[in-house]
């Protein structure tokens, strides 16, 4: 998994103290269930991670602030995902762009599950 290459890569450059206190799961610290639209923290961290998880969120203002007070002084906020509306469909000044890379992206880049290659994205 992704997310526990990359912290186990924190923990090399340094990030140990914390994962020492919380230790259980493949040496990486342990997670809580919340929900992220009310979530306010109760302690600080070095690092918070979001992949693929702010799609599901509502308040995401909400979310942002609490992760904001969250963080440590030096603390860094990681986010991997796409928003979009209606479901996963492009703004249409993003679709606009997406239509314009596609134009110069190799065919290999652009192929599907189906072995189809995509030379145009419809949302």
């Amino acid at each position: 998994m992704l997310e526990i290459a990359l912290i186990k890569k924190l923990l090399e450059m340094g990030e140990t103290e914390r994962a020492q206190k919380r230790k259980d799961w493949n040496g990486v610290w342990s997670s809580k269930a919340i929900d992220l639209n009310s979530w306010v923290p109760d302690e600080k961290y070095s690092t918070v991670i979001a992949k693929d998880t702010l799609h599901h969120v509502l308040e995401l203002e909400h979310l942002f602030d609490s992760i904001h007070a969250a963080l440590e002084d030096n603390g860094v906020s990681v986010t991997t995902d796409m928003i979009g509306r209606n479901g996963h469909m492009r703004w249409p000044e993003t679709l606009e762009l997406i239509q314009g890379i596609l134009k110069f992206i190799p065919d290999h880049y652009k192929t599907n599950h189906l072995k189809r290659v995509e030379h145009e994205y419809v949302n």
